[in-house]
Formats: C-alpha cells, structure tokens, sequence
C-alpha cells in the first residue's frame, strides 16, 4: 500500500491545488492521503476535510515544523510505502510509476526523489551537489527542465525533500526527520542519515512534477541555525561532490566552480562574470557552451552576451583586464558591468546589451535605449526583446506583444512562441494562446515551458 503523507502550514489554495492532481493523475483504488497540519490559521481545517473527505486528516494544535509533524504522520501511515509530498507541488500524469518502478529495482534503495520544475518549466531540483563548504545546493537550478545532464538518474549524497518516496522500514529506521531543524535541511539530513545505515539514495528525473517552493509563511527565518545544526553533524563526513558530478556529466571546466552561484541566482547573469575569469585556453569550451545556451534558464542572450563581451575586452582592450574586477562576490554585478560597458566605450552591441539589462533591472524606461540601440544596429533582435520585457512588465502587455512580434523574424521561433503565448494569455486572448500551445507541442511534445502553457490554457473557460 502507498501512503502519501502531506504536510501543511496554512496555504490552503495550494494543498487543495495538490490534491487536486492527485485526484486528477495519480490516486487509485487502495491508496492512502495523509494531510498533517501543522496548526494552520487559515481556513485549511474547515476547508479541506470537509472538500476532500478521502483524505485522512491529522492536526497538531500547536505548530512544530515541518520535520516533526511529517515524522509524526508517517508513523501514522498504514502503507508499507511511504511518499512525503509538500503542499506546494502540482502533479503530472508521468510522476509516480517512475519513482515507484526505482524504489523497486534493487532491495537497499531507501528514498528516491523527483525531477521538479519551476512554473515556467526550468529546473528547480535535479538533485543535490555539495560544494567545498560542505554546503548542499540544487545542481542545475533555472537551467531549461529537460537539460541533458538533468536528465540521468543517479544514487546521489542527497535529494529534496519535497517529492520523495521511501519504504517503510528505511522510514523507521531514521525515525522520520532529525529533530532541531526548522523547516530547512532536515531532508538532507535524513539523506545522509539513511547512507550511514546502509541504504542507497536515488534522483529520479522520468518523474517529474511542478514545485511552487517555499509558500508556507516564514519558510526561510531559521535558514542559519539550519545550517549551523547541519555542518555541526556532517561536516567532518562529508565528502563535497560538487567536481565529480559535473565530471561526469561532461559540464564544461570553466564553469564548474560557479555553478553553484548560479544556482542560487535567479537569473542567467552570472554567466556574465564567470566569462570574464574564464582564462583563454578555456574560452573555446565557453564559446562553445554559449552556442547551445538554450539548454539554459530563458535568457540566453545573457550567456551569449557575457561570452562576446569578456572576449571583445579581452581581443580589443588588454589593458582592461588590470583595470576590471574579477570577483563579483566583491564589487557587485552592477559595478562590473558597468565597468565592461566603460571599457568598451558603450560602442558594441554587447556594451549597450550589458546597458541595457542593467537598465532592464532597474526598472528604468527602456524606449530611449531602444530607439539609440536600432539606430546603431538595425539588424539587431536583442533592443526589441529588451524593450517587450519592460513593457510587459508594466502591464502594458498589447506593446510587448507588438515588440516581441518585431523580434520574431530572427530570434529562436520556440522561444519567441512560448513568450507571446504568454502575453496572450495576460491579455485574454485564450484562443489565440491556445493555437499558439498547441503549435508548440505539435513541432515538440517534450517542450516543458509549452506544457506549463498548455496547463494555465486548459484551466481557463472556453
């Protein structure tokens, strides 16, 4: 029997978004759904007993983490297999039998976990990677869903814990979740726990669900003693990872060491200073990851950017390399771009590019920059691409549509379909996005970002 043990912390309208595709994907006949609430203040105790009377409900009257309130339901748990599930994630018809078919090929498997993918479709976990510090982070985070190095299951150290499977005995066994975390690394925790006792730990990436991460209120406020309660345990057992599995998945060398920033970044920019460190014997291979960068987060012309950037300084102005700092840890993103926009005297595509991003974030009026950048270079898709970004972004979505429509005779068809899907979708033009999905998955059923589209269509009248 297969128990799925959900905890909650207030946030009703995404547990009843998670039970929902359950019912709608996953449950059958001879399954168990345990919701454990955690003393929520909203409407989640009248709501969801009443809405979902399947659903076997736990409540603590006093709030003690998540840790332990899912410790305390999977005890209570009738199925001889056990899937811990956060409130926050949406199912999909392909989730469950993956994650299920590996929990069952070999007898010391003690947890497998999802692949789980942003709303937009990009990557959010594909298994855990430690660095030098010791510290545990989602390799590949905002890289594009379906990336190839994303895509091979694998035994790993750790994994997330908000889609993951376990037998019961491996539960048993750690006793749940170690107790003094609050709401942050007790899954990799109980990772590493379960290896000390002999048990494997495996990412899954055929299994694959939306993960809307971190709605509970006050999810992230006790991150720091987290953290100290982690490396005081591991610290001296834990052996980084980070460099052996990008080996193995042939991630290019110069990029391997800033991973882990990008990671935690929530954009492609880091691509822009990592470029510029790369040394020169290691360019080629940078150029070379630049040329396939729609594998990555939904702004390659940042990577693309970055990498024609740091090689026009480098070609053109060798005495900038004295002048520009090499660590943006310490100077800051913003000062480093504009330094390589000085160097380059704001005369290249790339140093009005670098411009206008910085201008982009900023919130800046974005026309002015426009109309100089396509005086300069007419040919040019990136102004218009820049100038759809800002004006969508207040909310006058008809004028991104008309700038995104201009870019589109040159930019990657794909990639421009899925973004005026979107603004179409903000404008109501539902049949039109509609038409516009389902173009997309006709040329490419595996397009995540179209699926996403394709979901948010479907749940619209009409």
């Amino acid at each position: 029997m297969l128990t799925f043990v959900i905890c909650v912390f207030n946030a009703v309208k995404f547990t009843r978004m998670c039970l929902d595709s359950l019912q709608r994907h996953v449950l059958r006949d001879g399954m168990e759904v345990i919701v454990a609430d955690d003393a929520s203040t909203d409407e989640t105790p009248q709501v969801i007993p009443a809405a979902y009377p399947w659903v076997r409900y736990l409540r603590h009257d006093v709030n003690r983490g998540y840790g332990p309130t899912c410790t305390w339901a999977g005890l209570q748990a009738k199925g001889d297999r056990l899937l811990l599930l956060n409130n926050d994630t949406e199912a999909t018809d392909d989730f469950l039998a993956p994650l299920l078919a590996r929990l069952e090929s070999a007898p010391r498997i003690g947890m497998v976990a999802a692949r789980l993918l942003y709303e937009d479709g990009t990557l959010q976990h594909g298994g855990v990677a430690y660095n030098q510090d010791k510290i545990p982070y989602h390799r590949y985070r905002y890289f594009k869903g379906d990336f190839r190095a994303a895509m091979q299951p694998r035994s790993m150290l750790s994994v997330t814990g908000a889609c993951i499977v376990m037998p019961r005995p491996a539960f048993e066994a750690v006793n749940g979740f170690a107790p003094g975390y609050r709401n942050g690394m007790e899954d990799v925790d109980q990772c590493l726990r379960l290896r000390a006792l002999g048990y494997d730990v495996w990412y899954e990436p055929r299994a694959s669900m939306f993960h809307y991460e971190s709605k509970s209120p006050n999810r992230h406020a006790k991150n720091d003693s987290n953290q100290a309660l982690f490396l005081g345990h591991w610290k001296d057992s834990v052996v980084p990872d980070e460099e052996r599995l990008y080996d193995e998945d042939h991630f290019p060398k110069p990029l391997q060491k800033h991973v882990d920033k990008f990671a935690n970044a929530e954009t492609a920019e880091p691509f822009l200073p990592l470029v510029w460190e790369t040394t020169d014997a290691d360019r080629a291979a940078v150029e070379a990851l630049a040329a396939e960068s729609e594998e990555y987060y939904a702004l390659p012309l940042t990577i693309r950017a970055g990498t024609e950037t740091a090689g026009i300084v480098r070609d053109r102005h060798p005495a900038m390399r004295k002048r520009l700092p090499l660590r943006p840890a310490a100077t800051g993103l913003t000062q480093l771009q504009t330094a390589l926009a000085e160097a380059l005297q704001q005369t290249t595509p790339d140093s009005l590019l670098v411009e206008g991003r910085q201008a982009l974030r900023q919130g800046q009026d974005m026309s002015a920059y426009v109309e100089s950048f396509v005086s300069l270079f007419p040919h040019l898709h990136e102004p218009q691409l820049l100038q759809g970004d800002w004006l969508w972004k207040q909310g006058q979505a008809a004028a991104a549509l008309a700038s995104y429509q201009r870019a589109a005779e040159v930019v990657t068809p794909a990639y421009m379909a899925r973004r005026m899907a979107q603004v179409l979708l903000q404008q109501g033009r539902t049949d039109e996005a509609r038409t516009q999905v389902s173009a997309l998955l006709h040329q490419n059923p595996y397009d995540l970002q179209a699926r996403w589209l394709q979901i948010k269509v479907r749940s619209l009248p009409g």
